[in-house]
């Protein structure tokens, strides 16, 4: 018998093994490829803007993505070299250099990775276009039309190589250092996991909410600085010491009940045996969990409060005019107004000073505007005395919200610097901190709903003293009814780009004249209307294409939910599997002991209900959580409605694993109950 037929029988006995890590790395580099096809599209690229936050938030979540995806591999790889561990034994105790069957196994490896990177590429476009028109079935826009971005492919192929370097290291020291011994006991040697202590899984349990808190306190992250990414380390080994502890659960239960332990002690043990590899599937499909929950409702918050904020707007216009639009104003307004007859009301106009505030914590200036406490009462009939020598942060929200939700818009020292771009001169103000007014201003991108109050009597001399390109008046007003506006609202958007010049400026508010950066209008219009800070702020126009925006982010981050959600379903699943093939052995020989089917399938039953939902309620419980304090110190318009929808989005979850954990558990005791082929 040569080497060659050797290897051609032990595949054909192995080949449920070969078949699941090749359809592992497949799902992998198919998941990997589909979403870098999104990512590096047209439809997402022309939403995010570049170099912006939203920007890096959807790369660095493509970076997260990717290491999960990585990690679901390696784990995938354990498995398939625990069962690859006897061909290899099979090889040296045949006398084969150690050497030689290295590049036995790894040149197995290469064809496995080759064809399922292969496989993985080309259906990488299909899923792509199939999950994006899946989801744009619910929210359809002519933003969200699906683009190929071919770099996306080009990462697929590095990721491929890159796990198949990572495998081939991973052989390598494997085959080099492993035991004979080892090998025939691979079935019955207890794997010794790290952490199995009750006082460090209580440790863990304390650690979990102490990282939540830290990672939402503003206090402390003043204090400390960059504690946010400690946190989530924090929150990270607070899990995993949880999660070690249910596999040496028995050794608890045999102190506290021993009757109770002893009466199901081959459940106890078969998890016991098998430590690391429950320790390593649960933590990581935990934490894909919590991801899939909390892309979605993080990025949904942005969506639901931006349309609901937008819907209780004081104003259906806001309407903001600078240097850049010469004589443009309420006149113009008007007579577009009449053009279209459309019925304005509530008609007011204020001016603006743009202005720069000092931050001591990143030592740099940053722009501000800035009104007359005069314009306060023209515009809310409300007194807002404010001295000479103050400053305050008026934030348009009910007045009995709490005012340190808005606390990250301003320093929080007692003296603020302001700066003035004309003279260049530095004022310093006493900080007077924050005041909530009800609807005094819309939230959209000219003033984010806020502004600074300074005296009447300071204001008019800042005014006096300002260039015009520091200087701006704003109009708001109402309309009959807005629905109807489409016309009127496209009409005002084209009067103010072409007294505009036809551009449009994107650093208009930086503070410094030069170089002012100018772009073509009509070159991305898209754009025009989500950067410009002189477009119109459109009720109508942000309820009818506006979403678009919103939309595109959404779907992108829905999609990588959905990428993490089936790689934790991946993970189970292959857990599953392998605890089933692995412990039909102990299954068949406990019968001997006259263990009845009945209490094998329930063996089988808490092995599964284990693996399936502990991840579950950890991962929804611990986002839910981390998400319920974000949003309570995060300044959330509208906390409990996101918070809502976030519990629905988990209650989802559970229920899908719910049904899927019924139609495993069936498939998974009549494998075991199977001994033919042992």
């Amino acid at each position: 018998m040569t080497l060659n037929t050797i290897v051609k029988k032990l595949f054909k006995n192995n080949i449920r093994q070969y078949a699941l890590f090749l359809f592992s790395i497949v799902f992998a580099v198919t998941m990997i490829g589909g979403y870098g096809v999104l990512q590096f599209s047209k439809t997402i690229t022309n939403v995010l803007m570049n170099g912006g936050t939203s920007e890096m938030i959807a790369l660095s979540m493509f970076g997260f993505t990717l290491i999960g995806t990585l990690i679901f591999i390696i784990y995938a790889h354990s498995i398939f070299l625990k069962y690859k561990s006897k061909e290899i034994g099979v090889f040296i105790s045949l006398g084969i250099k150690r050497k030689d069957v290295r590049k036995i196994v790894i040149k197995e490896l290469n064809i496995i990775f080759l064809i399922a990177t292969f496989l993985g590429l080309m259906l990488s476009i299909p899923i792509a276009w199939l999950s994006w028109s899946t989801l744009t079935l619910f929210i359809k826009t002519k933003e969200t039309a699906f683009y190929i971005g071919w770099k996306g492919l080009l990462v697929a192929v590095l990721f491929g190589f890159l796990c198949m370097i990572i495998t081939r290291c991973l052989t390598s020291r494997y085959v080099k250092k492993v035991d004979i011994i080892k090998i025939l006991k691979v079935n019955d040697e207890i794997e010794e996991v790290k952490g199995g202590n009750f006082v460090l899984g209580l440790i863990g349990v304390i650690m979990i909410p102490t990282g939540i808190i830290m990672y939402t306190s503003r206090t402390l992250n003043r204090i400390l600085g960059g504690i946010t990414s400690y946190s989530l380390i924090i929150i990270l080994i607070g899990l995993y010491l949880f999660i070690v502890q249910f596999t040496t659960i028995g050794e608890l239960l045999k102190k506290i009940t021993p009757e109770y332990y002893y009466k199901h002690i081959v459940f106890f043990n078969l998890v016991k045996l098998k430590g690391n590899q429950y320790t390593l599937a649960l933590f990581v499909s935990t934490i894909l969990i919590g991801v899939s929950i909390f892309s979605v409702a993080f990025n949904a918050e942005s969506m639901i409060s931006g349309m609901l904020t937008n819907y209780n707007d004081p104003y259906d216009y806001m309407v903001k005019a600078g240097f850049q639009q010469g004589y443009f104003g309420d006149r113009d307004i008007n007579e577009l107004a009449n053009t279209y007859n459309v019925q304005l009301k509530d008609f007011k106009k204020f001016d603006t000073l743009i202005m720069a505030s000092f931050s001591k914590k990143y030592n740099e200036w940053s722009p501000i505007n800035v009104v007359s406490d005069e314009m306060v009462y023209k515009l809310t009939g409300k007194t807002l005395d404010v001295k000479p020598d103050c400053l305050m942060l008026v934030v348009s929200d009910n007045e009995n919200t709490d005012p340190n939700n808005y606390s990250y818009l301003t320093q929080p020292e007692p003296i603020i610097t302001l700066l003035n771009f004309t003279t260049k001169k530095q004022l310093t103000l006493d900080n007077k901190g924050i005041k909530c007014i009800n609807k005094i201003l819309s939230w959209d991108n000219k003033f984010g709903g806020n502004f600074f109050v300074v005296d009447a009597e300071l204001f008019k001399k800042l005014y006096e003293e300002q260039k015009k390109e520091y200087k701006f008046t704003t109009y708001v007003f109402n309309t009959q009814n807005w629905k109807q506006t489409g016309n009127f609202s496209n009409a005002l958007f084209d009067a103010i780009a072409k007294a505009s010049g036809g551009k449009w400026c994107l650093n208009y508010n930086s503070g410094y004249k030069e170089p002012y950066e100018y772009k073509n209008i009509n070159e991305n219009i898209s754009n025009t209307y989500r950067w410009w800070g002189f477009t119109p702020a459109s009720r109508y126009h942000t309820f009818n294409e506006g979403i678009s925006d919103f939309a595109v982010y959404l779907l992108l981050f829905i999609y990588i939910s959905v990428i993490s959600f089936v790689s934790a379903i991946m993970i189970i699943g292959i857990k599953i599997l392998n605890t089933v093939w692995q412990d039909k052995g102990v299954y068949k020989n406990i019968t001997f002991l006259g263990a009845r089917q009945k209490e094998i399938k329930a063996i089988v039953s808490k092995q599964v209900a284990l693996i399936y939902f502990v991840p579950v309620i950890l991962g929804t419980t611990i986002t839910l959580g981390l998400f319920k304090s974000m949003l309570s110190h995060g300044g959330s318009k509208y906390p409990s409605i996101v918070f809502l929808f976030a519990c629905g989005l988990s209650l989802l979850v559970t229920l899908i694993q719910v049904a899927l954990f019924f139609v495993i558990r069936k498939h998974a005791i009549k494998e075991c109950l199977n001994f033919k082929d042992i």
